[in-house]
């Protein structure tokens, strides 16, 4: 099942929207009309029931203590939710099942039964996951990071300080962040991802996802001109070895 992001750009929108998924629905949803609800968008399932919304809320004042459990992530958190612009996640009950606390929420990843959700707050970028049939909804990166991106067979990549690091689905660090960023470097191909470090005089180099050395390019080994070396020559081709003692005779090694 694969999921896709329907945004709405008017409250009209998300009327159709809605009229079409009561077709669709077991029971009629009324919920996406009650006071101080905005809908952005659906993050859409081929199972409806499996569909979720980016919703805000303006929060009333006999709600805001509702909002604020203790012992859980939040508990230490401003009431962010007063304001529609802050975003979470609701099911399609309407049951909320992440609090509207980020700056924005959309697809990153998705494997058979669970769907990682990249979230912003602040400028900075996290990652939370969702059981595909279920109504769990996880926060396993907090939002602490200059970026994330696909590195690549169930890799995360991560930036922090300019550099890039990569971690497991689980939010694991694995390798620290130390290479530099780039489209040709940190992605996993067959094992492998071409990296640099982030420092002077560094060169190009695979690494596994463990971040062991494996190789370096084949190229890297090849200079401009063909031959075997590691600089240019700046001056046209090559000149061939004996040319260096070209009128000199006697210069050459004797083979007698």
């Amino acid at each position: 099942m694969e999921y896709h992001y329907v945004k709405f750009n008017s409250d009209k929108e998300v009327t159709v929207f809605f009229e079409e998924l009561n077709k669709k629905a077991y029971f009629p949803l009324h919920w996406n009309t009650q006071d101080g609800l905005k809908i952005y968008g659906c993050i859409c399932a081929e199972s409806v029931g499996s569909s979720l919304f980016v919703y805000g809320k303006t929060i009333l004042r006999n709600e805001i203590v509702a909002y604020s459990p203790n012992n859980t992530i939040f508990s230490g958190l401003k009431v962010y939710g007063s304001s529609k612009q802050y975003k979470g996640l609701l099911n399609f009950k309407g049951k909320e099942v992440l609090h509207n606390i980020y700056d924005d929420i959309s697809i990153f990843f998705q494997t058979e039964d669970t769907l990682f959700l990249k979230t912003i707050k602040n400028s900075l970028y996290g990652l939370v996951c969702c059981r595909i049939y279920g109504d769990e909804v996880s926060e396993i990166i907090p939002p602490k990071y200059e970026d994330l991106f696909d590195a690549g067979e169930y890799s995360i990549g991560f930036v922090s300080d300019n550099k890039v690091g990569f971690m497991s689905l689980e939010g694991k660090i694995i390798v620290e962040a130390k290479y530099r960023q780039g489209e040709e470097y940190n992605y996993f191909i067959d094992g492998k991802a071409l990296v640099r470090i982030d420092k002077e005089h560094t060169t190009d180099m695979y690494i596994n996802h463990y971040g062991n050395f494996i190789e370096y390019p084949e190229a890297d080994n090849i200079s401009s001109f063909g031959g075997q070396g590691t600089s240019t020559y700046p001056y046209g081709d090559l000149p061939d070895a004996s040319e260096a003692y070209e009128d000199l005779p006697d210069a050459f090694w004797n083979t007698d």
